[in-house]
């Protein structure tokens, strides 16, 4: 994940990112699992995460809007395909 938390100015500016921690990461970043090191759940970039509410989200979830556009034009073609009765219909005319 990378997320600007702020925006960006001359004198102030953050950003975050995020990695999985995964036991490769560990092996890496040995300092990981400090208990002086605040962490956080995210789970997903904000981009995907499904979460509305979220207080800290830095981005707006495009992916995730993406997706759901697709699925959505997906089932309306397959309706149109099949038509009401779950069959192809021809187009008469």
């Amino acid at each position: 994940m990378i997320a600007k938390s702020s925006p960006p100015t001359t004198t102030n500016s953050s950003i975050n990112i995020g990695f999985p921690l995964t036991d490769q990461l560990r092996s890496v970043f040995h300092f990981l699992d400090d208990p002086a090191i605040p962490d956080t759940l995210e789970g997903e970039t904000c981009e995907r995460w499904p979460i509305t509410d979220c207080n800290v989200r830095a981005a707006e979830p495009v992916e995730l809007i993406r997706q759901q556009q697709m699925q959505q034009t997906q089932s309306h073609i397959e309706q149109l395909r099949v038509g009401k009765n779950g069959h192809w219909q021809p187009k008469h005319g």
